[in-house]
């Protein structure tokens, strides 16, 4: 009896023994397998941060380049930046810049430019979207803060949350809501308040000169989000942008405008860029000291550029920042507004609503 006990506790003993080094065997190749996935990680982490740097230091080297555009006044596909832009894009990295100001901006905009575009849902109204926008905007991401008032194509195809408001093309209520924003003061009762209902009843436009004079001790804060630049570069605004803007400054402003200025800019800015003295060339019979001017220009003001390499993704929004009323600036001023950086994802209808060759639709 004895002898067999003893045999068993020895089989007992074994096995609890191939039990430990098997779990240490275990622990070991799990430990070594963890340390591997660690040092993989952080192999990746850095790999990433410093995919990071070098994109975002392609994209500074990129706007740098733009403040050096011999022609500064006015922006188009002919910028030396374009072709810089196809040379240093490869099959590994690939640089894409966009234009995201030129459209109408829902935040700010009239009625008869939002209705001319025809882009509110048939369950909508101009109406109900103001009072919407009144109590929420203004907002960035317009897909989910409006979306329920526009279709969804029409909303990327001439929309955008980017852009200076304009003193004579904006609302007067958003007006409002934007110098609120600024100063924390309630506009209602303030010099900037009666000084746009003064102009507004004479219907006198703002100029640069008026512009300074309206925002007067809220100039710094301010300005530019507020002042009188043009919205829409007609160098590479979507053709049915600039129809929608032409078609209300004829029919609504009674601006004389001949027919097929659409079609003439357009085929004027394939060849060449169109510059400020050209745009007033091309509006005919009149352009200068009317509505025009106010939407119409040759600069863009907030530019998007995405870099993409080894399946990661930097973006940045850009803004440039207009000279102080009454002032000119020989070298544009840039200064980016948003970043982001990740993996690249498969692009959606609004990174490609803005994209659209010189004469194209």
């Amino acid at each position: 009896m004895s002898t067999c006990m003893i045999n068993n506790t020895r089989g007992n003993a074994s096995v609890t023994v191939l039990v430990v080094m098997f779990a240490l065997a275990v622990m070991f190749t799990a430990a070594a397998f963890f340390m591997r996935e660690l040092v993989g990680f952080y192999g990746e982490v850095e790999t990433a941060a410093d995919l990071h740097t070098e994109l975002r230091a392609e994209a500074v080297r990129l706007i740098e380049l733009m403040t050096e555009d011999p022609t500064p006044e006015a922006d188009s596909y002919l910028d030396p930046v374009w072709s810089e832009i196809s040379f240093a894009s490869s099959a590994a990295l690939k640089i894409k810049l966009e234009d995201v100001s030129s459209r109408i901006n829902p935040n700010q905009a009239y009625d008869y430019i939002l209705n001319a575009a025809h882009i509110f849902e048939s369950t909508t109204t101009y109406e109900a979207f103001h009072d919407y926008r009144v109590e929420h905007g203004p907002v960035l991401d317009l897909a989910k803060e409006y979306g329920e008032f526009f279709k969804k194509d029409e909303l990327s195809k001439y929309c955008t949350s980017y852009g200076w408001f304009n003193v004579n093309t904006s609302n007067e209520s958003m007006l409002y809501l934007l110098f609120e924003l600024r100063t924390g003061k309630k506009a209602e009762g303030t010099l900037f308040a009666s000084r746009l209902r003064q102009k507004r009843t004479a219907k006198e436009l703002f100029t640069a000169a008026s512009v300074k004079e309206l925002l007067g001790v809220d100039l710094e804060a301010v300005y530019p989000f507020i002042s009188s630049e043009p919205e829409i570069n007609v160098n590479l605004a979507p053709r049915a942008v600039l129809f929608t803007v032409l078609t209300v400054g004829k029919n609504v402003y009674k601006v004389p405008l001949k027919d097929g200025l659409v079609d003439d800019i357009l085929a004027v800015r394939m060849g060449s860029e169109i510059t400020a003295e050209g745009l007033t060339n091309l509006i005919r019979p009149k352009f200068r000291t009317t509505i025009m001017e106010s939407y119409l220009g040759v600069t863009t003001w907030f530019w998007r550029l995405t870099l993409e390499k080894n399946g990661r993704r930097y973006r940045c929004v850009f803004a440039r920042l207009p000279a102080l009323p009454g002032e000119k600036d020989d070298t544009p001023r840039f200064r980016i507004v948003e970043e982001t950086f990740g993996p690249a994802a498969p692009e959606t209808e609004a990174d490609n609503a803005t994209e659209e060759i010189p004469g194209g639709e």
